[in-house]
């Protein structure tokens, strides 16, 4: 007989920490590393002019909306880095001054993202 395989999709829990989930993996080395180099690959390819591209609706919806309003805001739970930020500014160059973009997330992420984020002076990262 085959054992069961162990699904982190299964399950009724009264909390998060019961359910084995509550265990700082988003601010792990591993994690901050991972997500440092996602972000500095995309501000490379920013700078060059290079087309980022992930297969999140977002800079279309963007891109839908700004000729219909003259400032949107964005909030982004779990934004990690800004990472969303990069590809909507590369695929809608107009958003970079007409929207104002707002990562929440981890403390780990927040103050281990590149400095040269914060150049962007409509992106901003809160804890809460």
């Amino acid at each position: 007989m085959t054992p069961k395989l162990f699904s982190v999709w299964e399950g009724v829990y009264s909390s998060f920490a019961e359910a084995g989930g509550d265990f700082d993996a988003f601010d792990s080395g591993i994690w901050i590393n991972k997500q440092k180099d996602r972000i500095n690959i995309a501000l490379k390819n920013y700078k060059m002019n290079n087309e980022l591209s992930k297969d999140y609706p977002l800079s279309i919806v963007v891109a839908m909306e700004l000729p219909k309003k003259e400032k949107l805001s964005i909030l982004d739970f779990g934004g990690g880095m800004g990472l969303q930020y990069l590809e909507i500014i590369s695929k809608v160059p107009e958003a970079k001054n007409k929207i104002d973009y707002y990562v929440i997330d981890g403390k780990a992420s927040i103050d281990n993202r590149p400095l040269e984020l914060d150049q962007f002076s409509k992106l901003y990262f809160m804890q809460d």
